[in-house]
Order: C-alpha cells, then structure tokens, then sequence
C-alpha cells in the first residue's frame, strides 16, 4: 500500500468484465426465450386462424321450427328477395330430426328466376316451400338461351316438397327437352301439389332413373309434355287436369304412371305407354285430342277401365305388343273406337 490509497483500476475492470460477460448472457438468454415465445405465439395464431375457419365452416344447428320468407321488399333477418337466397341461407345448417323449415314465398307478385332451382339439401325433406295465401305466387323461369334448364331439380335422394305456388316458362319452345318444371332423377323425390300449377314448359312433370313424384290433384297446360315416367321411375298424379299438351300423360323404359281420375282435353295425344311403361288411368277422360285417346304400344300396359274417350282419330289403340284394359270404357265422336293395329305382333285391346 506503501502509505498511498490502493490501485483499484484492475479491480474495477474485472468487475466490469464479469458484469458485462454477466449481462451478455442473461441478454442472450433473454433474446432465446423471446423467440421461443414469438414462435409459440405464431403456433397459437394460426392454430386460432384454423379454428375460426372451421368454425365458420361449422353447420348451425336449427332444433326449432323456423320460417323464412321470400318477399319483394325483404326488411330483416329470415327475409330474402328471392327462392334461391331462401335456400342458400341453409346451406351450412343442420336441420334436427321432426323440425319443420318453411320457406313461404308472399303475395301474388311474380318472382322471375335465370337459373334452375337445385333442390340438394342433406335434410331437404324437412324443408317445405309454399305460397304464403290462397292466391299462390308466381315463379317465372325464364330459358331464353338456355336450352335444357329446369324450374326444380331434385336428384341423389335429395326431397323436395312444393305447394300453393304456379310455375310459368318463358323462352323457346324447343324439339328437345328444354324445360322441365319438376325433374325428379337418380333417386330424388319430390312431393308438388296439390294447389300447384304448370304452364307453358317442355314437360311439366318428368322422373328418371328411379326419381319419383307425387302430384295428385295438380293443373298443366299448354306443354309438350304434361307428366312424362321414364326409366324404371314412380310418378302419382292421380285427379290431374291437363290442357292443350302434345302428350299428355305417358310412361316408358319400364316406369310405372298412376293418373285415375284425370282428365286430359285440348291436346294431341292424350296417354300413351311405351317400351315396357305401365300406365293406371281408370275414370279417366280423353276429350278432344285430335290424334289418340289412350294408346299402348311396344309391350305396354295401360288400365282403363271405366275411362272415356272422345274427339279423337283413335279413342283406344294397340299396337306392336301393347295391352290395353279397357272395360267399362266408353267411346264417343272418334273415327276408331278401339284399335289394334295390323300385323304379328299388333296389342290387345279389352273392351266392353
């Protein structure tokens, strides 16, 4: 010490290299568990991004009866301008077992639709579209340029059920099928009437490959076809009254049509089976269609019985392995009463 204060100097600077080798450390420590937590933190964050999409790709449950409404000037929730926005709204919903959705389509306005309605809803059957009062609304399809549309689609055993509404096409009157106002196919069903209207379409009522419909009770006018089962198909419209319609009722490729009760006048060809189709019309007028009352051809089956016929070139006729079962039946004004037609295989005709 000799006498003098200490030389602290080297003292102080190995304090000060500890302290800074101290603070390097606990810095580079620190810099570690930021970036751990900056990491956890992007994990967190878009493990939270995935389970808002989800969510929002989740289906709402509906465990209640609801009704949305189609209206012209829609002001709140459940109310939409047209059919398809009614039905888009349900797209991610689940609709629970008994609950009953109603989509009621108001006043007597007429809505106008570009596009074919697609019935595909997983729990359709518990989906019920309807006119909202006894004046049923208008549902205009309009198929200007767009040969092959439909009004209603229903297939892949999807359901839809109809009531208290008119269909009306505007657009091309085409050779081919260029509108189709139910079209049940593949296993779909639809359930229309019995306050539902059709004109103006290619074929009002058509199944194929094992769709099936029941329409008792409905109106078609002025289409190329009226109600048309095909393909190992079911339709039922029993009590139906059909005007000026090119065919007015028929069913082939193995498909079966029940139609007593109904009426069809003002047309071309009033029934007509064919390659294997099995029509039931019994108590069922043919008036005035200017080519054929009821006709069965290649290996039909068409029942009847206690049905009238009048106005027609032919009132009852067979042809290439065709039945006819006509007893009770009555004829009047037509230039063929009962017809088979000539050759080995020329159908059977059962009358009175």
């Amino acid at each position: 010490m000799n006498g003098g204060s200490p030389d602290l100097a080297p003292l102080e600077a190995r304090v000060a290299a500890i302290e800074a080798g101290d603070l390097a450390d606990q810095l580079a420590a620190l810099t570690s568990r930021t970036d751990q937590l900056e990491a956890a933190l992007t994990a967190q964050s878009a493990e939270l991004v995935a389970l808002r999409q989800q969510l929002a790709q989740a289906p709402t449950v509906i465990a209640a009866d609801r009704t949305l409404t189609v209206t012209a000037n829609p002001s709140g929730a459940d109310q939409f301008a047209d059919l398809p926005a009614a039905l888009a709204s349900l797209a991610r919903s689940w609709i629970s077992p008994g609950v009953r959705v109603t989509i009621s389509i108001t006043g007597n306005q007429p809505f106008v639709h570009g596009r074919p309605i697609v019935i595909d809803h997983p729990q359709s059957e518990r989906i019920f579209i309807q006119g909202a009062s006894a004046t049923p609304p208008i549902l205009i399809f309009d198929g200007s340029g767009q040969a092959g549309d439909d009004a209603f689609t229903v297939g892949s055993g999807a359901v839809l059920n109809l009531d208290r509404v008119a269909l009306s096409w505007v657009g091309p009157v085409c050779p081919t099928r260029c509108g189709v106002a139910v079209h049940a196919t593949w296993g779909g069903v639809a359930h229309v009437g019995p306050d539902v209207s059709i004109s103006g379409f290619h074929i009002g009522l058509y199944a194929e490959f094992a769709g099936a419909i029941r329409a008792d009770g409905i109106e078609i006018t002025n289409t190329v076809f009226s109600i048309s089962s095909a393909y190992g198909s079911v339709i039922s419209a029993q009590d139906g009254r059909i005007q000026g319609a090119g065919a007015g009722l028929e069913a082939f490729g193995g498909a079966v049509l029940l139609a007593s009760d109904s009426r069809v006048e003002a047309g071309n060809n009033g029934l007509q089976g064919g390659v294997g189709g099995v029509v039931i019309c019994d108590r069922c007028a043919m008036a005035n269609n200017t080519v054929l009352g009821f006709t069965a051809g290649s290996g039909a089956l068409v029942v009847a019985n206690f049905s009238s016929a009048s106005g027609s070139d032919t009132c009852y006729g067979a042809s290439e392995g065709g039945t006819i079962l006509a007893n009770g039946a009555t004829t009047n004004g037509c230039d063929q009463s009962y017809s088979p037609a000539p050759g080995p295989n020329p159908g059977v005709v059962v009358r009175p």
